[in-house]
């Protein structure tokens, strides 16, 4: 990005910031401050402060000015909501309170998808509850709280920046019934994992992108998809009690056609192979979770 367009859209942020904050103002919420530049610049440099939450969002430029999109919408839903409710004595109070609003959905990131020590899935739903599956009313197993899906299955592993398990949640976001808004928007009509009905469509790959980096909408489009650390080096950190790897080994990460696994890598050839084996080739391709292998440092 050029100087002048640098300054272009650090303008155009801070200039959003201006209209959401007179929403936010009339919605009884404290302000965002203007977007500054972190100190430690590295991968995330430019950082948006919210006063009511307390959560700072962080990223490149054009990472805060998306993030700030969908800042705008919540909020304008929101507001929509409200002066709705004004001629509807009869309508809930908390008008503010789904998950699509600002305050929640975009600053509470963690665990909103979550693996079991078994490798099951759960997803954060509305009013705090956890599904195995992220679509309304397609759970087969549902639990009020984190506290009591730990209680149930034990401790859980982070999976809401996994790049993975964001793919294998949009696949089925295409199953939620949609329709169009009043603004010509896709809105959703069902809940799907903490996103209320009338969220749209566009909002949700917003939430998706700020999760991680590879994961950009304009591509899952086009049928790409991108693998993390594609190519790089890895090492083992576990053993295989079948003998198909051991601690130490290295291998190569290729592209991961799996939902349910973090990593596909290529151990080399497999030594000794068996009739199976031959018949599946004769590379040691296995697949492992986060933290069963680590990147190798300047692979």
């Amino acid at each position: 990005m050029n100087t002048n367009e640098h300054k272009r859209v650090l303008d155009m942020s801070n200039a959003l910031i201006g209209k959401i904050n007179d929403c936010r103002k009339q919605l009884g919420l404290k302000p965002l401050l203007p977007v500054h530049v972190a100190s430690e610049c590295e991968a995330y440099c430019y950082r948006v402060h919210d006063t009511e939450t307390g959560c700072t969002e962080a990223g490149g430029l054009r990472d805060i000015w998306y993030w700030l999109k969908g800042i705008s919408q919540a909020v304008r839903i929101c507001l929509a909501a409200q002066t709705r409710a004004m001629d509807k004595p009869t309508t809930s109070t908390s008008l503010c309170h789904s998950e699509n609003d600002s305050r929640k959905d975009i600053c509470r990131v963690e665990n909103m998808i979550v693996r079991t020590m078994d490798g099951y899935v759960f997803y954060r739903a509305p009013e705090g509850q956890y599904w195995d599956d992220p679509r309304e009313g397609r759970a087969d197993e549902t639990f009020n709280s984190l506290e009591e899906l730990v209680g149930n299955f034990g401790p859980v592993q982070d999976l809401t920046t996994n790049l993975n398990a964001l793919y294998a949640a949009w696949e089925l976001l295409a199953d939620v019934p949609t329709t169009g808004n009043e603004y010509d928007e896709l809105v959703i009509d069902e809940a799907f994992m903490n996103f209320h009905p009338t969220s749209t469509v566009e909002y949700i790959g917003l939430w998706f992108e700020a999760r991680n980096r590879d994961f950009v909408v304009g591509e899952i489009l086009q049928g790409k998809r991108r693998t993390p650390h594609e190519g790089r080096q890895v090492r083992v950190l576990v053993n295989d009690r079948c003998g198909r790897y051991r601690k130490g080994d290295v291998g190569t990460v290729l592209a991961c056609d799996s939902s349910k696994y973090d990593y596909r890598v290529d151990l080399g050839e497999i030594k000794n192979p068996n009739p199976l084996d031959k018949a599946f080739g004769s590379r040691n391709v296995i697949y492992f979770y986060q933290g069963e292998v680590e990147i190798m440092e300047g692979s």
